[in-house]
């Protein structure tokens, strides 16, 4: 009889013990990293969205500014909108979903003289570092 009085006087403290904290170095957006790799007057541009979270992405957009002229030859893992010097890449129906710990390569090639490659990315509207 002793072992569940014990056991009964033990779980009440367990039900009013105080939640631990968030993990702060948990994020709680996907994080983003971009490179431009130049070889004027070409370019190719690479994002790269980390899921860092803990629930799959529903959707992403990647937001970067490229001037006007240039002419783009290549996208992959996205669909390209411009209007002016601003590019958009949204997914693609099997690539808007990055489940939690997986990444998404996204990005585009093409070509602009005078030579000006693609910059200042975003990820969702947050800054994405370029590498």
């Amino acid at each position: 009889m002793r072992r569940f009085a014990v056991a009964a006087l033990a779980l009440p403290a367990l039900l009013v013990a105080p939640a631990l904290p968030a993990r702060a170095d948990v994020p709680d957006a996907p994080a983003c990293r971009a490179q431009v790799i130049p070889f004027s007057p070409g370019f190719t541009a690479v994002v790269t969205i980390d899921n860092t979270t803990s629930t799959p992405t529903s959707g992403w957009t990647i937001g970067f500014t490229l001037p006007a002229a240039a002419t783009v030859t290549t996208v992959f893992n996205g669909a390209l909108t411009r209007a002016g010097d601003h590019g958009t890449l949204t997914p693609l129906a099997w690539s808007a979903v990055i489940l939690p710990g997986h990444q998404m390569f996204v990005g585009l090639g093409g070509s602009v003289t005078p030579f000006a490659p693609p910059e200042s990315f975003t990820l969702n509207g947050l800054p994405c570092p370029v590498q």
